[in-house]
């Protein structure tokens, strides 16, 4: 935790800092890069250089900063016996404010006597942060639902029909037709302010991705399968093959306009977005399997996923017509248990 809290060399936005002996992270300037203090101690700050706008002075002479802290960070923040906050007060010279439990806003607030050492209070909470949410699970996913009575009549015979085709399924690892949808992308919204960027782009990027790549049909139609791994003797998701349904490549470039911003916005998890939207629309998962103790095996800890044998289900659905539905809407949804119907909505956009 001491390298988070007191960092090497570290980006931040389009920020870098360095934390050089005997003096905590600082911004880097146009003449000092890696933003170490000058040789008499001083920082560039208190020769009137200008202060960042997150910033602001107070009524008594010195400066504060707010930075809101998603609960995940917070514990780390403090450390053991309040040992990280003790050593991140001391080192910048500042007094660390935290939202108590219970607390509707997770903003912490940063004071101190100097610019400069708010700025380093302000930036290792940053770097923590930035630390913490590389680490934790997705929130939210980016999808198109698929939900329609095509599918409702569909997806159960397709449930019967695999597992007597396939070997090692269970009836948890198949997607229910009221649960299926195209991912675009999963999300790490670890913040109030996160949801709410992510909610905004989405307003905008929807209407302009439909302008430009939806010109014709608005129908999309599952139609074949294709699995994601090299052995269909050993597969881990096999899937149901997307677009729309004048075979044109509108759905394509409509997901990836949309994939795109929220991946330009840092909102989108980096390993998805980069190459382009693998439209897909999930039929089995292994992931899903559960264990004796009833538990996914594909969710992290020592589970691991089980494949299963799809060598005969391929062939027997290569061509096969799932159904059609319209596009509609393009969600954020909550990686939350669902209840029986759709994932949890955080947002909708309809399509115009």
């Amino acid at each position: 935790m001491d390298a988070v809290l007191s960092p090497g060399v570290v980006v931040v936005g389009k920020r870098r800092y360095r934390k050089s002996p005997g003096d905590s992270a600082q911004r880097a300037t146009a003449t000092n890069p890696i933003g170490t203090a000058s040789g008499d101690g001083r920082h560039p700050h208190d020769a009137g250089a200008a202060i960042p706008d997150f910033i602001h002075p107070t009524t008594s002479g010195g400066f504060t900063a707010t930075i809101e802290v998603p609960t995940l960070s917070i514990g780390k923040l403090i450390g053991t016996k309040g040992a990280n906050l003790k050593k991140l007060e001391a080192e910048t010279k500042t007094k660390v404010k935290i939202p108590k439990h219970g607390d509707v806003s997770r903003s912490v607030c940063v004071t101190g006597k100097e610019a400069r050492g708010v700025e380093s209070a302000y930036t290792r909470i940053e770097v923590l942060i930035e630390s913490s949410v590389r680490s934790t699970r997705p929130t939210h996913f980016l999808c198109i639902p698929l939900l329609g009575k095509d599918f409702d009549i569909s997806l159960p015979a397709f449930q019967e029909r695999a597992t007597e085709l396939g070997s090692g399924l269970a009836p948890e690892m198949f997607t229910e037709s009221a649960a299926f949808h195209i991912t675009l992308g999963v999300l790490k919204l670890v913040t109030q302010s996160a949801v709410n960027d992510a909610v905004a782009l989405l307003d905008q990027c929807v209407p302009a991705a439909a302008k430009t790549a939806l010109v014709g049909t608005r129908t999309i139609a599952v139609k074949g399968v294709g699995y994601m791994n090299d052995d269909p003797n050993a597969v881990d998701v096999l899937y149901g093959k997307v677009a729309l349904d004048d075979g044109s490549d509108g759905l394509q470039r409509f997901v990836d306009a949309i994939a795109s911003k929220f991946t330009a916005a840092g909102l989108l998890d980096v390993d998805h977005g980069r190459d382009g939207v693998k439209l897909h629309a999930t039929l089995i998962n292994s992931k899903k399997r559960r264990d004796a103790a009833g538990e996914e095996r594909g969710r992290g800890g020592n589970h691991k996923r089980v494949a299963f044998n799809a060598v005969k289900i391929l062939p027997a659905y290569s061509r096969h017509e799932f159904g059609a539905v319209a596009l509609t809407e393009v969600h954020i949804s909550r990686m939350a248990p669902r209840k029986g119907g759709f994932y949890i909505a955080e947002h909708v956009v309809k399509v115009p």
